[in-house]
């Protein structure tokens, strides 16, 4: 599937963007409001006994975890952009990552038109990464 170690490193960039971005965690703090009602952590034993109780409760609340869904999209965006100014500044071509996420969804090419800009966030969002990946590539590469 990779053609390059660039498109490599745009692949751990986009990773990283997610812990840059805290995603992670982020997802947690909603899984414990939802799940546990919790809103606030204590001290080190205080996080391990409410996420023991987390791992407890999660499977009488599945629906807890839709709420995450909602966000997913936004996430991969944001951890795409991020990823591309990581990539970027590690002296990686950054077109690599448009080329490679263009493969890897199957957009051959379509990065969608401009009249469907303002549904972009309500698209499944490859498209619109695609085309915002290629637009601040010209900027950043």
């Amino acid at each position: 599937m990779r053609r390059n170690e660039d498109e490599i490193a745009g692949v751990v960039a986009h990773e990283l963007g997610h812990v840059i971005a805290r995603h992670n965690a982020n997802d947690m703090s909603v899984l414990f409001r939802e799940i546990l009602g919790v809103t606030q952590l204590g001290d080190r034993r205080d996080i391990f006994e409410k996420y023991h109780l987390f791992i407890e409760n999660r499977k009488r609340k599945p629906k807890a975890e839709d709420k995450l869904g909602s966000r997913e999209d936004r996430d991969q965006y944001a951890a795409d952009m991020v990823g591309l100014y990581v990539m970027a500044g590690a002296g990686y071509n950054a077109q690599a990552q448009a080329g490679f996420w263009d493969r890897y969804q199957e957009t051959k090419g379509k990065t969608g038109s401009f009249l469907f800009e303002p549904l972009r966030y309500n698209q499944t969002g490859t498209e619109a990464a695609c085309r915002d990946v290629t637009t601040a590539v010209s900027f950043a590469g």
